[in-house]
């Protein structure tokens, strides 16, 4: 895969992973009444669950590998 599509396939599942966190933060935060906290824990979980998504779609075997 090219350098280019990687980095396309990356952010793809980062803006997805991110869409994900913010449905599920407003759900739990609508049901135990702390929308504010929810949606921002959704965020950033979804943020971190999408950016290992795309490490992992993108071809390497073992995301931590990438940052050396």
């Amino acid at each position: 895969m090219k350098k280019g599509q990687s980095q396309q396939s990356s952010e793809k599942a980062i803006g997805i992973g991110v869409s994900m966190g913010v449905v599920v933060g407003a759900i739990i935060g609508q049901i135990t009444d702390d929308t504010g906290l929810w949606i921002a824990l959704g965020i950033a979980i979804g943020a971190a669950v999408g950016a290992t998504l795309g490490k992992i779609l993108s071809g390497v075997k073992n995301p931590a590998d990438s940052e050396k």
